[in-house]
Formats: structure tokens, sequence, C-alpha cells
């Protein structure tokens, strides 16, 4: 169950190597912690962000702030615009199948983090999808994450089965992974893995999820994965999230 979010609108345009984080304290603002950082990247529209606040669950008190750190270039961008901040305490919610997803209404049953958000460029049906890193490739080292923000009960399902339409480019020993939780997301374990290999049509992607059967709540993530190389590309959209 995730105990507490951030949520915020945001939008960052700005230049190489710089770094929009957010940062969390719980001792009187003595340390600070990173729970989000926008890293060499640009984003022009505004998209919703979502930042799992469950690692500080039971603190007393909780000190939130925003920095955005240039100190790593010369070169400088217009910077970031923050609104529409709130903390909120969000339990998952577990829905009965079948769970059908085209993110028209922008992705709000996802939790994204890193540079994932809703575009147009990402859309296989309709007018919006998902992508790692909309209008632009990846980042080297990163390992950003789209998250369902609800769990589906396969208690009752015969043959149950996640869809999704998606099309990637990778580069050298990089992983568009998709992962599935069956104790509200406190592990997760492998389903499906596209590595060093790049598709540009649109697909129909069916994972097997009879080793989940009977389960009463199922989470789905999507993480690219971007640790082992410093070459990139330009990533992983995704589309029409189906689990039947």
């Amino acid at each position: 169950m995730f105990s507490s979010v951030l949520k915020n609108f945001c939008r960052h345009p700005r230049w190489h190597y710089d770094h929009a984080v957010v940062e969390v304290s719980v001792d009187e603002r003595s340390t600070w912690q990173a729970v989000h950082d926008h890293y060499l990247f640009t984003n022009r529209s505004w998209r919703p962000r979502v930042v799992d606040l469950r690692a500080f669950a039971g603190a007393e008190r909780v000190w939130l702030r925003l920095r955005l750190d240039a100190r790593s270039h010369s070169s400088t961008a217009d910077g970031w615009y923050v609104d529409d901040i709130e903390i909120a305490d969000r339990s998952v919610p577990i829905l009965s199948t079948p769970v059908v997803d085209g993110f028209e209404d922008g992705g709000l049953a996802w939790l994204p983090e890193g540079d994932w958000a809703v575009s147009e460029e990402a859309a296989a049906a309709g007018s919006l999808g998902f992508s790692d890193s909309p209008g632009a490739n990846y980042v080297d080292g990163g390992n950003h994450t789209l998250t369902s923000g609800f769990a589906v009960d396969l208690s009752s399902a015969m043959n149950p089965r996640l869809t999704f339409d998606d099309r990637y480019q990778l580069t050298h020993y990089d992983h568009g992974r998709v992962e599935l939780s069956s104790d509200m997301g406190s592990t997760w374990e492998p389903a499906m893995d596209h590595y060093l290999f790049t598709n540009l049509e649109w697909h129909r992607r069916t994972v097997d999820l009879n080793l989940y059967r009977g389960q009463p709540a199922l989470m789905v993530r999507f993480r690219l994965d971007a640790r082992s190389h410093s070459s990139t590309a330009d990533g992983w959209r995704i589309d029409n999230v189906a689990i039947r």
C-alpha cells in the first residue's frame, strides 16, 4: 500500500547535466534525501508527477524541498515550473477484471517515476500513450518505472493475461522490463524483458498471468533500465494496457 504520495504538475526546460530534484527531510532539515530527479531532459508541457513517500511513513514530521541544481555545466535554460502540490494518503484500489486503460484520461491511474509521462507521440490508438522520455532519448543511468496505482483481483480469473501495445528503441545492454507484484508493491518479479533490440512498429504483447491465478491483488509496472551502457536511444512507448 502506498501510505502517502506527493502529487504535482510541472514543466522543466533545462540544459545539459542540470538537475531538478525533489528532496525530503525527517530530521528537522539537517539532512535531505532525494526522492525524485529530473536530469538531462526537457519537457515544455505541463505534466502530472507522483512521488511515492511510503519510505517516510510513520515519521512525526516531514519537510519537503524542490532544488534546481545547475552546478555541473556553464550553460543554462529556462528552468523548472511547479504548481498544484498535494501530499495525500493514497491506498491502492483493487479492481476486478477486465481492467482496460488507453491512458486517454492522462494516465491518472498510474504512478510515473523519472521522465515517464503521457504523450501524443506515444499513442498506438487514441491520442495519448506513455513514453519513458517524451521528445528525447532516455537518460544514461536511469532506472525509472511506470507502476499501476491499482491492483487487479485475479481470484476468480480462469486464464488471466496482461496485454499492451508497445514500440521501443533500446541501445547496448539496456532493458525494457515488465514486472509483477502480488504483495502490493513490496517485491517485484520479472515477466517480460526487451533487451538489446529495436522495434519501431507497434505490436501487441501478451504476458501469461496463470502463475498468479487466484491472487487477490496483482500490480504491474514497466521499467526502463539504462544503467549498463552510456549510449541511449528513443526508449519505450506503451499504450492500451489490459488485464483480462
